[in-house]
């Protein structure tokens, strides 16, 4: 065995602590932002934190868990989280294995212990870390240890990609637009055609007139088709209505002329009724000095009374006939109510759908003009879409600005990442008097 003196172990051991000594001093650079591990994090708020509390039991040999102290707790704004028995827990600057210290010291004072409780606290939730710019999903992203920029980033969508960057046009937005207003100009001709023809319905004109519009574009075709729908419904519509009118009229007209007949006929049968009873009577007294016998009189007596029966009938004939005549008037007058009650809610649909089409063709006729201002910026914002990226991190827990990042540097919670788009000078003044914008 080799054997060496003091000053040879000694020699050894100073060399060996310069050696990790110039270690640390080579890796310190490289950890100075790696502060993320469980360990070290300061509990921030809007941290959820798991604690719990168990306390060895000697006279039972095992642990009793402390359920109602045991759970989740999110850690408020004013960097304190309410404990039963304990109160407000303090976490200003403070790791999770230095909370775990303060609840287990709280504890043995407020329950009296010899001997402090076990306490663990574990972050189960750490605060979001919120992203801005030149990304797809700005807002908020969970955090999760050693996040770097880069996944920050992609859990925020990655970078900004549209059609036509900064959300301007194409030669496609210019051709649908166009497209878009001739379909609108048709909407308005045909609901200018159905208004005027429901006006003429509401006004019971005889004839359809369209507007001056329509007998100036004489060679339009579509023009022409919306003129024959519209005036083939308008004469299909009035025909049918008069239709419906004429037959309820004569069907009027022939309960008139059957009331009539009624009452004519009632008059005839006055007249027998009388003669009949004329004759029973003249029977009666002829009966009373025996010189007729009793069947001629009952005879009689049974015509008479067919014949008012019969004039009974008529009676009620004629009360039906008059009731059917009435009916028919009402038929006839809430036939052309129901008409103008129909129309009149289709006039105001109409003339509303007209008023919003107006209101996006204009609208519409913006984009077109805007779309044809735009589409000279292609290049540039392609070149824009291919430039590099910066990052700049706002660290809310001390206040701190970092600026010209890596892609690999490592995030905080509450850590706010800006990314921008890395533009020169000129073409940043370019982009901005363009009125593209770099975030």
């Amino acid at each position: 065995m080799k054997i060496f003196s003091a000053q040879q172990l000694l020699s050894t051991w100073l060399g060996t602590i310069v050696f990790c000594l110039l270690i640390v001093t080579v890796m310190a650079p490289l950890q100075v932002n790696a502060q993320t591990s469980a360990s070290a994090f300061k509990l921030a708020p809007e941290t959820r934190v798991k604690i719990s509390v168990v306390e060895w039991v000697e006279t039972e040999g095992d642990y009793k868990e402390w359920t109602a102290l045991s759970g989740e707790y999110v850690i408020a704004a004013n960097h304190q989280f309410a404990m039963p028995i304990v109160g407000e827990i303090s976490t200003f600057g403070k790791t999770v294995s230095q909370v775990a210290l303060v609840v287990a010291e709280q504890l043995k004072v407020f329950t009296g212990l010899t001997k402090a409780p076990s306490v663990s606290v574990q972050v189960i939730q750490y605060p979001p870390v919120f992203i801005a710019g030149t990304v797809e999903k700005p807002g908020a992203i969970e955090y999760r240890p050693g996040l770097t920029v880069l996944q920050a980033v992609s859990l925020a969508g990655g970078r900004e990609r549209r059609n036509n960057q900064f959300d301007r046009y194409s030669d496609f937005d210019q051709i649908r637009y166009t497209g878009e207003l001739d379909r609108i100009d048709l909407a308005l001709a045909q609901q200018l055609a159905r208004r005027s023809r429901l006006q003429a319905e509401l006004a019971q004109k005889p004839a359809l007139v369209l507007p001056a519009e329509f007998e100036q574009q004489t060679t339009n075709p579509t023009i022409a088709q919306i003129k024959q729908t519209e005036t083939t419904l308008f004469n299909t519509r009035t025909d049918a209505l008069r239709s419906q009118l004429d037959s309820l009229s004569e069907l009027g007209e022939l309960l008139e002329r059957e009331i009539v007949l009624l009452e004519e006929k009632m008059v005839t049968q006055d007249r027998q009724i009388v003669a009949a009873k004329e004759e029973l009577n003249a029977v009666t007294k002829l009966y009373a000095q025996r010189t007729v016998n009793v069947s001629r009189k009952t005879g009689l007596e049974r015509v008479v009374a067919d014949l008012e029966s019969s004039r009974l009938d008529m009676i009620v004939a004629t009360m039906r006939a008059k009731q059917k005549l009435s009916e028919t008037g009402r038929d006839a007058v809430s036939l052309k109510s129901t008409r103008q009650i129909e129309v009149s809610r289709d006039l105001q649909l109409a003339e509303t759908e007209m008023e919003e089409l107006i209101i996006k063709r204009g609208t519409t006729r913006q984009l077109l003009r805007a779309t044809g201002g735009l589409i000279a910026e292609n290049n540039l914002l392609t070149k824009l879409n291919e430039q590099g990226l910066t990052y700049k991190v706002v660290r809310a827990s001390t206040a701190q600005t970092f600026t010209d990042l890596s892609e690999q540097y490592l995030l905080l919670p509450g850590d706010l990442l800006q990314v921008n788009v890395a533009l020169s000078f000129n073409e940043e003044r370019v982009a901005r008097f363009a009125n593209i914008g770099t975030n």
